[in-house]
């Protein structure tokens, strides 16, 4: 995950600095080109460029790290939780089944809608073919 994050940081990183980059170079460019020399131009360039690159880096990284961070730990954490819970409902109806309250078919189809559910699939419900609200403890 936090991999997956660098690697997305870097690439648009890489395209919003040389976006960034560009612009800044057309508008000084064309600024300095009307009031001074080309070398002047340059060495205004270099020096001003280099400034700007590091604090739009500084800027961009601190906004968008904190925010992609936040976003990703969060679906870690909900995904993380939702196993948790699926593990428990699924000790629960092991504990039916051994009871003999609950048979085992009707258990895991349970178990099977309870993923979908939470995982976010409920359009493979119908594509699965299990009922969308069954009580299976009557069967």
């Amino acid at each position: 995950m936090i991999e997956y994050m660098i690697e997305y940081m870097i690439r648009y990183m890489i395209r919003y600095m040389i976006r960034y980059m560009i612009q800044l170079m057309i508008r000084y460019m064309i600024r300095y080109m009307i009031r001074f020399r080309i070398r002047y131009m340059i060495r205004y360039m270099t020096r001003y460029m280099i400034r700007y690159m590091i604090e739009y880096i500084i800027r961009y990284m601190t906004r968008y790290m904190t925010r992609y961070m936040i976003r990703y730990m969060t679906q870690y954490m909900i995904r993380y939780m939702i196993q948790l819970m699926i593990r428990v409902v699924g000790r629960t109806l092991k504990n039916r089944v051994r009871r003999g309250t609950l048979s085992r078919a009707a258990a895991s189809q349970r178990i099977e809608r309870i993923q979908l559910r939470w995982l976010g699939h409920l359009e493979e419900l119908e594509e699965v073919g299990l009922p969308a609200q069954t009580d299976a403890s009557t069967t």
